[in-house]
């Protein structure tokens, strides 16, 4: 939430204490609402919204969301799956488990990780999920934008020399696309952000080629945290501490490891150069087109 009315206030052109002064909250209180330090009431969010000129549309989605997060503050601990057991999980208690984490696996057979994405892949994947929840996806965009702020604050874990992360990627995963024209455009600057993690002494990345002969059928993404919790991605998101279930888990990531190569520049180079020549192609296009 914080997140969100922090980019409206940018969109605006406003600094914090112009909006504190239009909104009639102390400019400390707005500081913290952005930086997620404190949780805004219905009421705060409403006049902050209202003062960003935002559409009755999108200060109702707000307001509505600000209920929804308080209610999930107050029922927080009866809510998460205790140990040995199953639940669903959002991107907040994603946040929570991988703020724990000193080790943390990842593969992902149709999408990049979390981590490893660029805000534009994330807000193009976040967009085609909410469009199945609202049925439109612009009545998703504030949960898409608060939920891009959430991951961004993930992405920053990658820094912490003291943690360790692995990942295994399909390389079949590059040849999905969530946008049409732009798309190349987004890969370009997402295949260099893969290279430059690739780079970082605490972080390892795996690729299986299209070719590698496959064990089992790899259904869905996971992530296990440590020892202990494994998020299985699926449309909903569960979480799993099942001892049992976990080191399942663990044995298969291994599996898929041994498959994969860490000699990644031939494959991210092959799909540079395949995005790059479509956007050459498209400004041929619009160059030979006009207007």
């Amino acid at each position: 939430m914080g997140g969100i009315l922090a980019r409206l206030r940018h969109d605006q052109g406003l600094t914090g204490h112009q909006l504190a002064e239009k909104a009639g909250i102390s400019q400390g209180q707005i500081s913290k609402i952005e930086n997620s330090k404190t949780l805004p009431s219905p009421e705060d969010v409403r006049r902050i919204s209202t003062a960003l000129h935002a559409s009755p549309k999108v200060v109702e989605t707000l307001v509505d969301e600000a209920k929804q997060q308080q209610q999930l503050a107050r029922t927080k601990g009866t809510r998460r799956p205790a140990l040995g057991r199953t639940g669903t999980i959002n991107q907040q208690e994603v946040l929570d488990e991988e703020g724990k984490a000193q080790h943390v696996r990842d593969f992902q057979p149709v999408l990049l990780p979390g981590l490893l994405q660029t805000s534009e892949y994330t807000r193009r994947v976040l967009n085609g999920y909410n469009e199945l929840t609202y049925g439109e996806d612009s009545k998703g965009w504030p949960d898409t934008a608060a939920a891009v702020t959430l991951r961004a604050q993930r992405q920053q874990r990658l820094y912490d020399t003291t943690r360790h992360f692995e990942f295994v990627i399909m390389e079949a995963v590059f040849h999905n696309r969530f946008a049409a024209v732009e798309w190349p455009g987004f890969m370009v600057g997402q295949l260099q952000r893969i290279k430059a993690a690739a780079g970082l002494q605490n972080v390892s990345i795996r690729i299986l080629p299209l070719d590698t002969v496959l064990r089992y059928p790899p259904i869905s993404g996971f992530t296990i945290m440590d020892e202990s919790t494994v998020v299985n991605e699926t449309t909903a998101g569960t979480v799993d501490r099942d001892r049992g279930r976990v080191s399942l888990y663990i044995r298969v990531f291994e599996q898929l490891m041994e498959l994969g190569t860490d000699d990644l520049d031939p494959i991210l180079n092959r799909h540079l150069s395949r995005f790059a020549t479509e956007l050459a192609e498209q400004a041929a296009e619009a160059v030979r087109t006009g207007p």
